[in-house]
């Protein structure tokens, strides 16, 4: 029987609709000329590669060229995608695989924009459109593989009330409608469709079913590397059915090169641009596998997935299902898991900057989607029916409550804490609600001013001197002199601190530069800097008077330190006369 026949495929087809409804208002705001940025920040940053070499012919990027559409259209946000690679270019520092998925609906839209008469920059209303209708196309095919995928293990009841809690009881709703400019979307997508032709091979021997695995599998290692751990779950089924063969071997060998060939484009770009073949991370951030934040990852009130999407709180009970009734299934699907969430968590920046929940964890659901169908298809008795349909509904319920606040900006993508978290519990009106409750927004040098206008606040705002001197010291023509390296939770207690630098100092030449440069580094990078200039543009002969202002970052490692310098660039002679520290920290009660 065809899909769309099936009450599953219906369901898929309804479910789609919903997303529509949202695709329908959002291309609306395009046509009326409301919204017009198509993407920015790391979006920004897969799509780049199509605009480039549309215009360009080439993928040598420029930040004005990069910048000048994020002016036009996206109400000036920075442009951060590129970094200088020494003598080389300046090189995109998101993969380029995200961009292969939208070459079609881009070559589309540059044609209509052609007859149209639009600009045929990337930007304009047709490619917007297109770019809006690739994604709710890609919505449907992800739900289509994972009805087809869940098909494999269940009946159709089992298989439609777990689509319907994967579609609309975890983040995914939220991540499909309002952030598919990440690679989420589609990497659910490829997912879900490299494991259904897994199966489907396993099943049927057909040997193109491996090949379409193998290649959607290397697709999304040219997206996001970390994809590779995927290749956990064919390496455990594979030498189930193989064993320890050649056969194995072989089957090992073409993942391998399906990962190759479709990352060959990244790596002569990497070669041509960068001077290497492989750049492994040309992000500030590291995967830190010796120092993971699996409690905030899972649990924590600023993103922990299991808060913002408890229905997977029902994982442990569908592994154990799992475990009892396809062990080899449980292993790969488990091993994967465990792994993945490991990896996410030992990512410096956790968080993942701005986001409803774990944004990375929609990449896997159709992963996590098989467990919790062993969990739907094993209830029998009419009371668990019940007490574990309850729960699940009651997730679902929450689930688009809180999307909906977050669409409503009540809840925040990056800044929540316990106490806005349970201020804003049931609450739907923005006018109700106010963000005082939230970290800190390190955008906003003046946070301190701002909150002690307020009373009966749940913390409590500590101005505090950590360091003074007034002991001189010079700095000679072309030389570095340290000031200091201090610990920053021993300095500072909390992260969410102002810092304010007083100095006094003097220069012999004002068209030279120095600087006096503040950095928060690991022993693995150093992820934030600030800094003052000291002499070039001051007036020489004289004393100076100036303070270096900055909010702290979120801090990496309990390790983490603060180190301070000047450094002399040109041929004045500085002088630093007196220097202090002072912090305003926000003690949370």
């Amino acid at each position: 029987m065809s899909w769309h026949r099936t009450l599953s495929g219906k369901i898929v087809i309804l479910l789609s609709l919903v997303f529509a409804f949202t695709t329908i208002d959002k291309i609306s705001d395009v046509v009326s000329g409301e919204k017009t940025c198509v993407c920015a920040y790391d979006g920004y940053g897969y799509y780049a590669y199509l605009p480039r070499i549309y215009e360009k012919g080439d993928l040598e990027f420029d930040q004005e060229w990069m910048q000048r559409r994020q002016d036009q259209y996206c109400n000036g946000a920075y442009a951060y995608q590129l970094q200088k690679q020494d003598l080389k270019g300046e090189i995109n520092i998101y993969h380029m695989g995200l961009s292969f998925v939208m070459l079609p609906s881009y070559a589309i839209s540059d044609v209509a924009a052609r007859i149209g008469g639009y600009p045929t920059d990337g930007f304009s209303t047709p490619y917007h459109v297109g770019y809006q209708l690739n994604a709710l196309l890609f919505i449907f095919l992800g739900l289509l593989y994972l009805r087809k995928l869940l098909s494999f293990f269940a009946n159709e009841t089992a298989t439609i009330i777990t689509l319907i809690f994967i579609a609309l009881g975890a983040n995914t709703y939220f991540i499909f409608n309002y952030q598919y400019d990440l690679p989420h979307l589609y990497l659910f997508v490829i997912n879900a469709a490299s494991l259904y032709h897994l199966m489907r091979y396993i099943k049927e021997k057909r040997m193109r079913s491996f090949w379409f695995s193998a290649l959607l599998f290397g697709l999304a290692v040219c997206i996001r590397p970390t994809q590779l751990i995927f290749g956990i779950i064919p390496f455990i089924l594979l030498l189930k059915e193989f064993g320890k063969t050649k056969e194995f071997v072989r089957h090992m060998l073409i993942l391998g090169g399906a990962v190759l060939i479709c990352n060959l484009p990244q790596l002569l770009y990497w070669k041509l641009v960068g001077g290497e073949w492989v750049i492994l991370n040309l992000h500030t951030e590291d995967i830190v596998l010796s120092d993971p934040n699996l409690y905030e990852f899972l649990f924590s009130y600023r993103k922990g997935w299991l808060l913002y999407s408890p229905l997977f709180l029902l994982l442990p009970i569908g592994f154990w299902l799992m475990y009892k009734q396809n062990r080899t299934l449980f292993w790969a699907v488990a091993s994967f898991s465990v792994l993945y969430i490991y990896v996410m968590s030992a990512w410096e920046c956790w968080w993942y900057a701005s986001s409803f929940g774990q944004r990375v964890m929609v990449d896997i659901y159709p992963i996590l989607a098989i467990p919790l169908l062993f969990l739907v298809k094993s209830l029998r008795t009419r009371i668990v029916q019940i007490g574990i349909g309850t729960i699940a509904v009651l997730c679902l319920a929450l689930n688009q409550f809180q999307s909906e606040q977050m669409r409503l900006g009540i809840l925040d993508g990056s800044r929540m804490t316990k106490e806005h978290y349970w201020f804003t519990f049931g609450r739907l009106n923005p006018d109700e609600i106010h963000h005082r409750y939230l970290m800190i927004d390190r955008g906003n040098i003046n946070w301190p001013e701002h909150l002690s206008k307020h009373k009966n606040l749940p913390f409590e705002i500590k101005e505090r001197n950590v360091y003074a001197s007034d002991v001189l010291i010079s700095v000679p023509a072309n030389e570095t002199a340290t000031i200091g390296k201090a610990h920053l939770y021993k300095t500072f207690e909390t992260d969410e601190t102002r810092v304010e630098v007083p100095l006094q100092f003097t220069t012999t030449d004002s068209t030279q530069s120095a600087v006096l440069r503040m950095e928060c580094v690991s022993k693995y990078n150093c992820y934030s800097w600030d800094n003052i200039e000291l002499s070039f543009g001051r007036r020489q002969g004289i004393d100076h008077y100036d303070t270096l202002r900055f909010n702290l970052p979120d801090f990496r490692h309990d390790a983490d330190s603060m180190q301070i310098y000047i450094m002399n660039m040109g041929n004045a002679q500085v002088e630093l006369k007196s220097f202090e520290i002072n912090a305003t920290s926000l003690i949370r009660k």
